[in-house]
């Protein structure tokens, strides 16, 4: 919850809170519900890996997961509400303490399997990497909760560490499971109905308490047996408990079978229930069912769970902003402090030349103003020397009153530059309801996004791959008759395809050949210059010959080559004009500058991913830089910056096919 002072701010700039943590989401899942979910988790996200994760809020997170040749998935785990992979564009808050250790535990691993626990609202989710295997398992009931665990489930990082009277949850302990006191519905017998409703309570209470189901269930199950709600448990006839038990475990076998959600209104309230079995109940009004299940999750949660990742980002702006005012507040008391001082100190001087005041009233107001001249056994003594006249005294105190002076000029302008830096923190905080409209809409990925690639000043798709996996789909998907094949002399070459090429220029194969050497191991190996060479694709040979074998993603080169000798490593970056908004680009640096406003050449260098990401934030201000997309069309390796150079600024064709 934000204090007193986050909300003034928040205020302040027309920025309220929208999520309460205090207050349970408006959407809960019961396990049933969960289910459908997380076998539809469970086959798209097969062959994916993890590429990020983020904070959404302090209990949420996004997993951002990548497989060759399909679209990035994106993961959402809400602890308190569920788990689905959405295709909204979402904002993300600071880096939380858990997600800063779920990124090094899991980063790069590949997801295996998804799966639930019967009757419990729980995930497991299984990813392996070259270590071994990591379990992420998420509890959607209470508070909520998230926990990483090795393959033995002994616990790596948690979000929120637990002790109770029947588990404790905390780093190095084992993941123990909540204590279940009742039967699950697939186990569930007769003898366990008929031992329920012995109690004297109603029968949609007993049910409820003995068997812990959702209430839409229970009484879902009584309205198809023909029992009216408020019978009492006991009074139910043998025939009619057979007929509820069946009722049960056929609603239960309808909602583990089923791949669709269900919105439904009860019809004598305002109350809206999500569930993965169709109601017949009279109170029930269907609003709409969801073929997709992500579909109803996206409509009906994601707005709870963005507004958390917002306000998270509100709330720390907002401490920041009331830190900074506080600096500047104290910095410029000091300032004036030293000011006042350097001015007393002044008049003191001048009144002992005048001798206008006596020794003891020297002392008393040297002393207030916390002088480094003190008067003992009859003298005044400065830094452990004695003053020796009059005159000599008060040039000691001339030069304090210019040191004070001097260090409250340093103050002020110290004060100068906290206020430019409130003054971009306000304007910082008043643009993020600008960048949440921005990323409320998503562009749709193109196919060729998915590999490196380029459009050439010629107006040409350019497209290589990212490894050897890429390198094979590019040869053996998208090679045609028409298209040029670029490799470079260098082991670690992507293959790089100009497509439908039969009138490229010069310009073209140039900038082609430029972009596979520049993508190629040249740049991690911080080679300045490569040789490129071009083929048609029928001397590309995708099968070895006989007796030989070739590694993944390489392919037998025959006949002739054009070679592109000495070709220096160089991209440009810069924010490209398409139909659907706009995409930042890293090609070949005519090519960047056919199509962007502004370009940023980027060599070999020195220099780490975040020292580039700061650069082309500084260069392109006042522009989002998402640093996955970045860090996806960059090379692999080290950077320098070399021209910033002016684009024409040309619309980029993306509707390639």
């Amino acid at each position: 919850m934000p204090d007193n002072a986050d909300t003034a701010v928040l205020n302040q700039y027309n920025l309220s809170i929208g999520f309460n943590p205090l207050v349970s989401p408006t959407l809960e899942l019961s396990a049933f519900e969960l289910g459908t979910l997380l076998v539809k988790i469970d086959v798209d996200l097969q062959g994916y890996y993890v590429n990020n994760v983020y904070s959404l809020g302090e209990d949420n997170i996004a997993i951002r997961l990548h497989r060759a040749e399909a679209q990035d998935r994106h993961l959402i785990i809400a602890s308190r509400i569920g788990a689905w992979i959405t295709s909204n564009q979402y904002v993300v808050s600071e880096v939380t303490k858990f997600v800063s250790d779920a990124r090094s535990l899991l980063g790069r691993s590949k997801f295996q399997h998804c799966k639930g626990i019967e009757g419990e609202r729980i995930l497991d989710i299984e990813f392996t990497d070259s270590v071994g295997i990591k379990h992420l398992i998420a509890e959607f009931f209470g508070a909520g909760n998230m926990i990483i665990t090795d393959e033995n489930y002994k616990i790596l990082c948690i979000l929120r560490k637990l002790e109770s009277k029947d588990r404790k949850l905390d780093l190095g302990g084992n993941y123990l499971m909540p204590s279940r006191k009742v039967p699950v519905i697939s186990l569930l017998t007769k003898q366990d109905i008929s031992r329920i409703l012995k109690s004297e309570l109603p029968v949609e209470r007993a049910l409820g308490r003995g068997l812990q189901l959702p209430r839409y269930f229970v009484e879902e199950a009584l309205f198809r047996a023909g029992i009216t709600k408020g019978t009492p448990a006991p009074s139910l006839g043998e025939e009619i408990v057979e007929e509820l038990f069946k009722c049960i475990k056929d609603i239960n076998q309808e909602a583990s079978r089923s791949k669709t959600l269900y919105l439904y209104r009860i019809s004598d309230g305002n109350e809206h229930i999500l569930t993965s079995i169709k109601l017949m109940q009279k109170e029930a009004v269907q609003v709409r069912s969801y073929e997709d299940p992500f579909v109803a999750m996206d409509e009906l949660a994601f707005n709870d769970v963005q507004k958390q990742a917002e306000d998270l980002k509100y709330r720390t702006a907002a401490k920041d902003i009331e830190h900074k005012k506080r600096r500047l507040e104290s910095t410029r008391q000091q300032a004036l402090s030293l000011r006042n001082k350097s001015t007393e100190l002044a008049n003191l001087a001048k009144e002992i030349l005048e001798g206008k005041i006596t020794d003891l009233e020297l002392r008393e107001r040297l002393q207030k103003l916390g002088s480094g001249i003190s008067y003992h056994e009859g003298y005044w003594i400065s830094d452990g020397k004695q003053i020796v006249s009059t005159y000599s005294l008060a040039s000691k105190i001339f030069d304090e009153s210019k040191l004070s002076a001097k260090a409250a000029d340093a103050a002020e302008n110290t004060a100068k530059q906290m206020e430019l830096e409130l003054q971009k923190s306000e304007t910082n905080i008043i643009r993020m309801k600008e960048q949440v409209k921005v990323a409320a809409t998503k562009r749709e990925k193109k196919w060729f996004e998915k590999y490196r690639w380029f459009v050439t000043s010629e107006g040409l798709l350019a497209i290589g791959g990212r490894d050897a996996t890429t390198n094979s789909f590019i040869i053996r998907k998208h090679m045609v008759s028409d298209d040029l094949v670029f490799h470079a002399e260098v082991v670690g070459s992507p293959f790089f395809l100009l497509k439908h090429a039969s009138e490229a220029g010069e310009a073209s194969t140039l900038e082609t050949a430029t972009a596979t050497v520049s993508f190629s191991r040249a740049w991690r190996e911080g080679l300045t210059n490569a040789d490129a060479y071009m083929v048609h694709p029928s001397q590309v040979k995708l099968v070895a010959p006989s007796g030989m074998s070739m590694p993944r993603g390489s392919f037998m080169i025959e006949g002739p080559r054009r070679y592109y000798k000495a070709l220096q490593l160089s991209l440009g970056i810069g924010l490209a004009n398409t139909e659907d908004g706009n995409v930042f680009l890293c090609a070949p640096t005519q090519a960047s500058i056919e199509y962007c406003k502004k370009v940023v050449e980027i060599l070999p260098g020195y220099n780490n991913t975040s020292w580039l990401l700061k650069r082309l934030a500084k260069e392109f201000e006042g522009i989002k830089i998402d640093r996955d997309e970045i860090l996806r069309i960059i090379p692999s390796g080290r950077f320098a910056t070399g021209r910033i150079l002016k684009g024409k600024d040309k619309p980029l064709k993306m509707d390639w096919t």
